[in-house]
Order: C-alpha cells, then structure tokens, then sequence
C-alpha cells in the first residue's frame, strides 16, 4: 500500500467599481467579494498495473483506489472602499460586500472521508526499434469536495453593510444571512498525453 496525496485550490472572485465622472466630485465606490477553497486528500493507495504487447503494439493499464481524510477549507472574504461617508475624504474600508459579509465572512475548516480511485490507459506504437509512439488517457475521481462557487449563499440581509446604501455602523436586523454552511460536491478531472519515445 501506498500514500495518496491530492490538493485542489480554487478561487472565485468578483469586484465592482463604481466611480463619479467629472465634473462631479470624485467618489470612490469600490467592492470586493472572495471566495478561496482548499481541499487536501491524505489516504492510503492500493493499486494494479497491467501490460500487453501484441506485434508493434503495446497497451498497458493503471487502476488506483485510495481512501482516507479529506481537509477542507474556505475563507470567505470581502470589502468595501468608499469616500462616500466622510465627505469625499480618504477612502476608508468596511469590512462585508454583496455577498461576503460579516456574518459569513472568515475561515472554515473540517475533515471528512473522501475515496479517490485514479484510471490510466496508455498506448504505443512502435515505429522503429528506436521511436515508440505514445497516446494516454487519465481519469480521477474524489468526492466530497469545497468548491468557490457553491459556498455562495444567495440569501443577503443588507442591512450589516454599507454596500447597500446605509450610512456605517451598519448592525444587523434580523436574520444572519448570508450564513455559511459547508457545501460539497463531486469533483473529476480528465487528461489525455501523447508522447515520442526514444531507445538506444
């Protein structure tokens, strides 16, 4: 048995920009909305291997199942960039945007069992003794996985932020939204390789 090992990062991002034209005093209104993901896998691998030559031909095959902990994480974060409270001054920035704000925003982090099994085909052709033609093709599976997009919860209460049009302190009334709970998803990638192999 061996160790398994995989890491997933992503990011989704959006930002606004909303500024005033001249003549018009300069108003900053800028936003930002983040949402990172990190899932690390940390399992054992078990795994079989097979090879089959046939004239020029050779055709050979992987299959690869692990199973263990995948860590997840997602940090939540957002702003807002405005002179609009302090009579077109220095820009000042709150904390909270559209749709990450105080209530979601920050780090969140838990462990679950994920399974990864990995598939690979390989074929080759050999051209002469000395060149080998080479065609794969991969597949890999992990389920349980953190991904930007899904952590995004569409119900807002605009009244904790600025963002909205109310003047800072912003304190919320009535439901926490957006709230944050973990949202998982399966998650598969596909990878196909060709290759010119040389013998001496």
């Amino acid at each position: 048995m061996n160790s398994g090992y995989v890491n997933l990062r992503e990011t989704f991002s959006f930002k606004t920009n909303s500024p005033n034209i001249a003549p018009r005093p300069a108003d900053v209104f800028q936003t930002k909305d983040q949402f990172d993901t990190t899932n690390n896998f940390y399992g054992g691998q078990v795994g079989v291997r097979t090879r089959y030559g046939w004239g020029s031909w050779t055709f050979s095959g992987t299959f690869k199942f692990a199973l263990g902990a995948l860590a997840q994480s997602v940090d939540i974060d957002g702003f807002l960039l405005t002179n609009d409270f302090n009579g077109f001054g220095e820009p000042q920035k709150f904390p909270g945007d559209y749709f990450a704000q105080p209530t979601n925003i920050g780090n969140h982090s838990q462990t679950v069992f994920a399974v990864v099994p990995e598939i690979g085909l390989n074929v080759g052709y050999k051209v002469t003794n000395w060149i080998i033609l080479l065609l794969g093709y991969t597949f890999l599976f992990t389920n349980n996985v953190v991904r930007p997009g899904d952590q995004i919860d569409r119900g807002i209460n605009p009244s904790q932020n600025a963002s909205f049009g109310g003047a800072p302190p912003t304190p919320l009334v009535g439901p926490a939204r957006p709230a944050f709970t973990f949202q998982e998803s399966d998650f598969w990638a596909q990878g196909l390789n060709v290759g010119v192999a040389f013998r001496f």
